[in-house]
């Protein structure tokens, strides 16, 4: 379930209702196959009727910033234990250690601060 939520800038802003992460992951990659430019603004569990209390801004993630914290999502990075280590997302981004290490970071501080403020 999709609705038109506005146009911004010249960009079609859509709220998409989806059961798992995996259909949204589904819907993005399928949009950017065809040169689509996507980015997620706003992430929703849904379950509270007051939505605003869960909103996580995003948009200030660049795009490097967000393939590293796919990449380390994916690779486990964040899991208990985890399954990789900042020497392997390094690797498979061809970066320094450091420079995931940044990326990660920053994510992050974006993340804890769009919750914090809400």
């Amino acid at each position: 379930m999709f609705s038109i939520e506005s146009v911004r800038d010249g960009a079609l802003v859509l709220s998409v209702v989806v059961t798992d992460r995996e259909r949204l992951t589904d819907i993005v990659s399928a949009l950017r196959d065809i040169d689509a430019t996507v980015r997620l603004e706003r992430l929703t569990n849904g379950t509270n009727p007051d939505d605003r209390q869960f909103l996580i801004d995003a948009t200030a993630i660049t795009d490097k910033q967000r393939e590293a914290v796919e990449l380390a999502v994916n690779q486990g990075y964040y899991d208990r234990p985890r399954q990789t280590d900042l020497e392997g997302l390094a690797d498979c981004l061809d970066i320094s250690r450091s420079a995931v290490s940044q990326r990660l970071n920053a994510v992050e501080l974006i993340l804890i601060r769009s919750l914090a403020s809400e």
